[in-house]
This record gives structure tokens, sequence and C-alpha cells, in this order.
């Protein structure tokens, strides 16, 4: 995901975002005790997070926000489950007001 950002913004325009603090990159293992308000939050290759993790990200979103989780829960590599289908089927089953958008093979180009 940094390289299409990096290529899109180009290299020095993403240095300098992620210099001054615009761009941040957070790995689950330091996101404990952290949220984020006014921000776009995009969670990538949330198919390989389990339900605590999913669970705990999605707990650290505050006002103003806009997220934006993405993956490919047929590619889950955890023994325990995916997190992703975790967090899909508690929006679908409790009918939230939260997009969701499935692509098919007919999307890939």
């Amino acid at each position: 995901m940094t390289d299409a950002i990096r290529d899109r913004l180009g290299k020095s325009v993403y240095d300098l975002a992620v210099k001054n603090g615009d761009i941040e990159l957070v790995p689950f293992e330091i996101m404990r005790g952290r949220s984020w308000r006014d921000a776009f939050i995009l969670l990538d290759e949330a198919q390989n997070t389990s339900a605590a993790e999913i669970r705990m990200f999605l707990t650290r979103i505050g006002e103003g926000c806009t997220t934006v989780i993405n993956g490919d829960v047929a590619q889950c590599d955890l023994p325990q489950g995916c997190g992703l289908q975790v967090a899909v089927d508690l929006v679908r089953s409790f009918n939230l007001p939260v997009p969701i958008v499935e692509f098919t093979s007919a999307d890939v180009v």
C-alpha cells in the first residue's frame, strides 16, 4: 500500500508527509492506547487480523474519521479465523449503516 501511495503522491511529497506526521504507518503491535480523530484511516490486509485485533482497531476510531478496511477473507492465513469476516458478519447481522463493497473476478483489470 505504501508503494501505491508513494507512486501517486511522488516520493518527495510522500517522504515529507511521513516526516511531518501527516501520513503515519502504525503496526498493530504499537496500536494499544492510541485513538484517532479527524483522520482518514486505512487498514490494509485485514483478512490477517484476529477477532481481537479487529475489535481493538475499531474501538480506536474517533469522531470525524473516515475508515477503509480492506482484505480478502479467502486469503486468511490465521488458524483461529478471520477478524475481517467477524466484522462483516457483525455489520450484516445488526444491519449497521456501514457500506460493504465486495469485488468479484469481473472487477479485476
